[in-house]
């Protein structure tokens, strides 16, 4: 039964046997008629009968003295048959997935482009880890979700559920534990949760599973490229959850190891996230500070990191500026390498951010109004980049929400804080997270763990 191509409309328009314009994530007619689209864009194929090598029907009989060799006949003519096509689910799947992470000039709604480019290798390593299968099928489902602005569906909630069941299948399996591919899953169920929306919960789970798969593994080199890839991606968020989250338990050197990364170890974005590596050590000890001796010492060592992260930032501000060099034979190139300066300076501006609240934190207030010249800087730098990254909006600027959710700790008047709260209410609008006030109550949660330590008043 050879798969045959037939066509790439939706199932409503080929039910209703109408023109569809094959376009993804949603044909034209679907989000005219408010309908909700499945399988526009994505290649199907039907199965015909048919006779290989031009075989007879008519059976032939055959003795017990050629019985073995017979076998072995039939053996061999099934061997060099042509495999069969996959069936239409693993095909639609696979093909979905190609199309949410192949990159082009529409970084809106691309699925490698915001979370990684380990995603382009993911299907390499499928058919060799459970957990893997289902979370790309768990991610599949959530971003043609997240796509449609529908509300999260019963088919997404179920791959989900899977991929969890099956996630913790492998953690129970001591040769499944700690693979990347494994590792690779609890990433994917990560984005997933970012997709699908976490009302109510303060921390996702995920993070702290893979930073215990890290520690299982002793903080091993990476294995091949996917793994460094992956590695790259997955270490911002154990990072900025680790701040807060005192379940995430690494020492001084296994955050200098988790953020270290060959890839960007020479580039200013990566010498950044050095200095960041610092601070979830440095936040446990200023909370268990007793005197004002503790914290000085804390001071001096974060102020040296914030004043060489301001210089790095003006590399990365610099960069885009410029902007990439013209090729106007090659449209793709130009608008990635845009988005990436782009988003490199925005990931700066984070960390730069970070660093001057942390620093405000532990220096005597008739000492900090350099610092406080210096967050009203970065609140209008980060106002100015949130405007300019509503190109890329959804998924493409992504992180410009958790830049405004720091610009928001460090806003030192209520104008500021006024200000960006409007914009982080309307990039807020982009994901399927909790309503403003839960999150505005998760921000000043998040400013009450900076406050009240021992600072000299001089």
């Amino acid at each position: 039964m050879p798969g045959v191509p037939s066509g790439k409309a939706c199932d409503c328009c080929r039910k209703s046997k109408k023109k569809c314009d094959e376009k993804t994530p949603t044909c034209s007619r679907c989000i005219r008629l408010g309908l909700k689209c499945v399988g526009s864009g994505q290649q199907r194929y039907k199965f015909q009968e048919q006779q290989p090598f031009g075989t007879s029907k008519t059976k032939k009989k055959t003795n017990s003295s050629n019985t073995d060799s017979g076998l072995q006949v039939k053996a061999d003519v099934i061997a060099s048959l042509p495999r069969l096509p996959p069936s239409n689910k693993i095909t639609i799947l696979t093909s979905k997935y190609v199309q949410a992470t192949k990159l082009t000039t529409n970084l809106k709604y691309n699925l490698a482009w915001a979370y990684g480019f380990f995603m382009f290798e993911i299907l390499r390593h499928m058919n060799e880890n459970e957990a893997l299968d289902s979370a790309v099928d768990a991610l599949v489902c959530a971003h043609t979700n997240f796509c449609t602005r529908s509300d999260i569906s019963v088919e997404t909630l179920s791959s989900y559920s899977r991929a969890l069941r099956s996630l913790r299948k492998c953690l129970d399996d001591p040769t499944k534990a700690g693979t990347s591919e494994t590792l690779c899953a609890v990433m994917l169920l990560l984005i997933c949760q970012n997709l699908n929306g976490s009302e109510g919960q303060r921390w996702s789970g995920h993070c702290e599973g893979a930073a215990k798969i890290l520690k299982a593994r002793s903080f091993t080199k990476p294995q091949d490229d996917f793994e460094q890839q992956l590695l790259l991606s997955l270490r911002g968020c154990v990072l900025f959850e680790g701040f807060f989250n005192e379940k995430i338990e690494l020492d001084p050197q296994q955050w200098t190891f988790l953020v270290g990364n060959e890839l960007d170890a020479k580039l200013p974005e990566g010498q950044l996230m050095q200095y960041l590596a610092h601070v979830p050590n440095i936040l446990r000890r200023a909370r268990a500070a007793t005197g004002e001796r503790e914290i000085a010492i804390l001071r001096a060592e974060t102020k040296p990191m914030y004043e060489a992260s301001q210089k790095l930032l003006l590399q990365l501000q610099g960069n885009w500026a410029r902007g990439p060099p013209s090729d106007p034979n090659n449209t793709l190139k130009i608008v990635v390498l845009h988005a990436y300066y782009q988003r490199a300076y925005g990931i700066g501006l984070l960390i730069v951010t970070i660093l001057n609240w942390v620093l405000h934190a532990f220096t005597p207030p008739f000492d900090a109004i350099e610092l406080i010249a210096d967050s009203t800087s970065l609140v209008t730098q980060t106002l100015e980049l949130a405007k300019l990254a509503c190109i890329y909006r959804p998924l493409g600027s992504g992180y410009i929400l958790i830049l405004l959710s720091a610009s928001w700790l460090i806003a030192s008047n209520d104008n500021e804080k006024l200000t960006v709260n409007i914009m982080l209410e309307d990039y807020r609008r982009d994901f399927p997270l909790r309503d403003t006030d839960s999150l505005m109550t998760e921000l000043k949660w998040m400013a009450e763990q900076l406050q009240y330590f021992p600072v000299a008043c001089a």
